[in-house]
């Protein structure tokens, strides 16, 4: 998820930004939940964008190491190719770059371990 980041000021009817929201109302109640005066006091507004690809493949990552950590699963990567072995489940799942993709080491992790708990891979990925 990428984050945006603005400095304003609380002003009566809003927060004075460079940028149009367009609903003030919500935003205004939850600064005044705060305990913020409404007048003159300095804050920041922080925009979120989702990004469906990078969230799934941080979520399954971290998921496989932690998982590795606590339970010994085995991850091994060899040249553009990452495989994976759970002991516990006896199941074990590869993955590799398609249609040209780069390699990347979370990718590939997110990818197989995913693979190891019978979770479909989204076609974003």
């Amino acid at each position: 998820m990428k984050e945006f980041k603005i400095q304003g000021l609380v002003r009566t009817f809003g927060v004075r930004i460079a940028t149009p929201i367009t609903d003030m109302d919500r935003i205004i109640d939850a600064i005044e939940a705060q305990g913020v005066d409404r007048i003159n006091d300095p804050v920041e507004v922080i925009i979120r964008v989702p990004e469906p690809r990078q969230d799934w493949v941080n979520k399954w990552y971290e998921k496989a190491i932690r998982r590795q950590n606590r339970h010994g699963l085995i991850i091994r990567h060899c040249k553009d190719a990452t495989f994976i072995y759970d002991s516990f489940y006896d199941a074990c799942a590869s993955s590799a770059p398609r249609h040209g993709d780069k390699y990347d080491y979370k990718t590939g992790i997110a990818v197989a371990y995913a693979k190891v708990m019978h979770e479909s891979i989204p076609d974003y990925i």
